[in-house]
């Protein structure tokens, strides 16, 4: 049998120097991991480097970058990976490989990332409210870029006792969930909550 070889980049045949930037992985709240791949050494491996910042520096020249960090030597299919770190909740941040054996250069294609942050939700207001039951609704309007668990919280007017119905992990849009069991002719109020490793 013959294997399928399918790369993200679907280069077809190489004959010079070339490097592949992979999506960034293990998106914390202030770090990244970013990862390149050298395809094709160009007849001598060469140095690698990942640059990355709040702006794409473009392919000129690496000092454009506000951060340039060396991963050494690279051959053939060598993956090389760093950590970004210091990252801001909400800001954009842009990264390329580049390589360089001295009589060549190759630059990866942009890759664009955020770091991770909380969720965010918007309560609706109830429907379907009958005597003793209630349809809770609300929206999850971002994941924050990690999927986040979900749950509706209840409560009677001044009451301490608080109801939860978990909704598990959700996508952005609609979410809803019938209460019943409440209280004849008691006010309650409601929250739609969300929560990822952000917060």
């Amino acid at each position: 049998p013959v294997a399928s070889k399918t790369w993200l980049e679907d280069p077809g045949i190489l004959s010079a120097l070339t490097v592949h930037a992979f999506p960034v992985t293990e998106i914390g709240t202030s770090m990244a991991v970013l990862r390149g791949q050298v395809a094709h050494n160009g007849g001598e491996n060469p140095f690698a480097y990942v640059c990355w910042g709040d702006n794409d520096g473009g392919t000129g020249a690496t000092s454009s970058w506000d951060s340039v960090l060396s991963m050494g030597t690279a051959g053939t299919w060598g993956v090389f990976a760093t950590n970004a770190n210091g990252l801001v909740a909400g800001t954009p941040y842009y990264y390329r490989a580049f390589v360089t054996n001295g009589s060549a250069g190759d630059w990866s294609g942009l890759q664009t990332f955020y770091a991770l942050q909380p969720p965010t939700v918007t309560n609706a207001p109830a429907t379907d409210i009958l005597r003793t039951a209630a349809k809770l609704n609300g929206r999850l309007d971002s994941t924050g870029g990690e999927v986040p668990q979900v749950w509706f919280q209840y409560w009677a007017d001044g009451g301490g006792s608080t109801g939860v119905v978990g909704l598990g992990e959700a996508t952005p849009g609609p979410l809803f969930t019938s209460v019943t069991g409440l209280t004849l002719n008691t006010l309650y109020h409601y929250c739609l909550a969300a929560s990822n490793s952000a917060g």
